[in-house]
């Protein structure tokens, strides 16, 4: 399957819907971004109440990309990257903490209410990341889309799209 990300010049907030190779580091995924054409000088987690960067050609915080998390791309221009893999139909289990949650939905959970997809965590909002990298809040019963960011806030630890 092949999955296409369209991403605009600056900022890009997105969650990667296939299955994320093991070991895939922050900086093979830019390395990937740049064997297509596109230039990206960077890719954030977020953690902890903050966005980490990892900064292309850099051995500083070069994380691991997780399916069920989201990140945010800065680049340079536009274009299209074409991700490679195979679609999710089992469960995430991705642990939410207090605060802020950057998430994301597979083709498990695609469909599917978000509101459903938060067990234990008390959430005190639910927003959506829009393409235009703008952010407002959704009803819990917006279905669930492949690629794009939702955010959680919780008042206390849960699961998104629990594992049973």
């Amino acid at each position: 399957v092949v999955y296409e990300f369209p991403l605009a010049a600056g900022k890009n907030y997105f969650t990667i819907p296939l299955r994320v190779p093991e070991n895939y580091s922050a900086e093979r995924f830019l390395t990937d971004i740049e064997k297509q054409g596109l230039s990206c000088a960077g890719v954030s987690v977020y953690e902890i109440q903050d966005w980490h960067k990892h900064s292309k050609g850099s051995i500083a915080r070069n994380f691991y990309m997780e399916n069920g998390v989201a990140y945010l791309l800065e680049c340079e221009g536009a274009g299209t990257y074409k991700m490679r893999g195979e679609h999710i139909y089992e469960p995430l289990g991705v642990s939410l903490h207090l605060g802020f949650n950057y998430v994301g939905a597979t083709a498990y959970t695609e469909g599917k209410p978000v509101g459903r997809l938060i067990e234990g965590c008390d959430p005190k909002g639910m927003q959506k990341i829009f393409p235009d990298g703008t952010q407002g809040s959704i009803p819990d019963s917006t279905p669930a889309a492949l690629g794009e960011v939702y955010i959680v806030v919780c008042e206390v630890g849960g699961t998104w799209d629990k594992k049973v």
